[in-house]
């Protein structure tokens, strides 16, 4: 709840383009859901991270997705022309299949987190890269791109879709933009409690 008061906000404006919707006060930049796509998802990323993403969202806006985009990004940080933190950063990602704008209810809310540990391999974690939905593993080992996966059980987050609120926040003449800020931690049924 902390970082969520004074992390900056990205959105999309009528055209699609990614605007500031606002200032940052702390390490969090949250980009809020693309109202062209059909699934809903947010992501909250430490800046550290915003020129790799930035760079991510450049590729897909020139329709190079996939393995390919990977590629390009980590070869581009192999050779220093891409800045990428060595040290770990951590992205969390809320996804579901839908969202009502009139309740501020997602539907199908999965949240799950990943933490960006460049070239790490599990020989350096002592983790798996097997995935799994009741362990930390690690993907894309030894590459720029290598992050930890935390992917909780679905069962687990049955009562999140019961538990997200939505934040609304207006960008300068551009439609009703849609951000994940909140996740009620303080309700005893919550699956997402610490």
């Amino acid at each position: 709840m902390e970082l969520r008061e004074n992390a900056a906000v990205l959105g999309y404006n009528p055209q699609g383009e990614i605007v500031k919707l606002r200032e940052g006060k702390n390490e969090l930049i949250c980009l809020a859901n693309n109202p062209n796509n059909t699934r809903f998802s947010v992501a909250c990323y430490h800046r550290d991270l915003e020129p790799y993403m930035a760079r991510g969202r450049e590729l897909l806006a020139q329709k190079i997705t996939g393995h390919k985009r990977d590629d390009i990004r980590w070869k581009e940080v192999s050779e220093g022309k891409l800045s990428l933190p060595r040290e770990p950063r951590t992205l969390y990602v809320l996804t579901g299949t839908g969202f009502d704008a009139t309740t501020n209810q997602m539907t199908d809310a999965y949240l799950r987190w990943v933490i960006y540990v460049p070239f790490a391999t599990p020989e350096s974690t002592g983790l798996s890269t097997k995935a799994s939905d009741s362990a930390p593993w690690l993907m894309n080992p030894g590459t720029a791109g290598a992050h930890i996966m935390i992917n909780p059980q679905e069962s687990s987050l049955r009562s999140l879709n019961q538990h997200c609120l939505v934040r609304r926040y207006r960008s300068a003449g551009s439609v009703w933009i849609s951000l994940m800020v909140r996740i009620d931690d303080d309700n005893p049924t919550s699956g997402s409690r610490r």
